[in-house]
């Protein structure tokens, strides 16, 4: 035990766990709101089916990348990996509450793609949130 130093580096951020479940809330809550809004403003305005669809991609894509950041930056480090599984998990919790609507889903080439998508923003995200988070944490440190 004497002589034993433990880095800051290798403390920081806790359990990957509780970091990819706080990124999910995150992603998820931000999706949720977001597709509230779009969905009242369906009810005042006629806005066409492949806007909506355009719109609902681009809003699932946004809050794959915002779940791997919030996830990433929370864990402080191994950003990659706290991101993709991040995304990950948030296709996965999308594509089981379609299930229970309704919708059927085989295991095809669009899933898989589609995993693969959700992965990648996720890990995106998570290494853009390790660096912004990293880079806020050195300036406090500077001071």
């Amino acid at each position: 035990m004497a002589g034993e130093v433990i880095h800051a580096k290798e403390t920081a951020g806790g359990s990957p766990i509780a970091a990819v479940a706080v990124g999910l809330i995150f992603g998820l809550g931000g999706a949720i709101a977001a597709l509230l809004i779009i969905s009242a403003a369906a009810v005042f305005y006629d806005i066409p089916e492949h806007v909506m669809n355009i719109l609902i991609i681009l809003i699932s894509a946004a809050s794959m990348f915002a779940a791997g950041f919030k996830a990433a930056a929370k864990n402080q480090k191994n950003g990659l990996l706290i991101g993709a599984a991040a995304g990950l998990l948030y296709s996965a919790i999308t594509l089981a509450a379609g299930l229970m609507f309704g919708s059927s889903v085989g295991f095809t080439p669009e899933l898989i793609a589609d995993l693969a998508i959700a992965a990648a923003l996720g890990g995106l995200g998570g290494v853009a949130g390790i660096n912004i988070a990293g880079r806020k944490s050195r300036k406090r440190k500077r001071k």
